[in-house]
């Protein structure tokens, strides 16, 4: 079964891990929440040097919130976009195999795409 083509989107734009997955759909659960780098490392057991730079990838994707005054983190997409999230959230639920599939494949698409463009044309 297929993702649909909107998660499939989210995930080839945003998402490149799934600690990265699993720190969005925490941060979704309690959307009112801040949650320092400390907590989230302690609640998803990942290590703070893993969660900073995720979270500073998912704040760029506009999928998170960072705080005003202190290093913590809440839900932020737009309504839009939450919708997606939640279509994701539900299919790492019941595809867990096919969002996880879906992460790595275009992490290697991205590659491939890299090292193309340094081959040299001719050969």
């Amino acid at each position: 079964m297929e993702l649909p083509s909107e998660v499939h989107a989210l995930i080839s734009e945003s998402i490149s891990s799934v600690e990265m997955l699993e720190i969005l759909l925490l941060l979704r659960r309690s959307p009112e929440t801040f949650w320092g780098v400390p907590a989230l490392s302690h609640q998803l057991e990942l290590k703070e040097e893993i969660v900073r730079p995720a979270l500073q990838r998912l704040v760029e994707a506009r999928l998170v919130t960072a705080g005003q005054t202190v290093e913590a983190y809440r839900f932020g997409a737009n309504e839009k976009t939450a919708g997606t999230v939640n279509a994701l959230a539900d299919a790492y639920s019941t595809q867990r195999l096919a969002v996880i599939n879906t992460i790595y494949s275009e992490n290697l698409r991205r590659l491939r795409a890299f090292s193309d463009a340094f081959r040299v044309r001719g050969q």
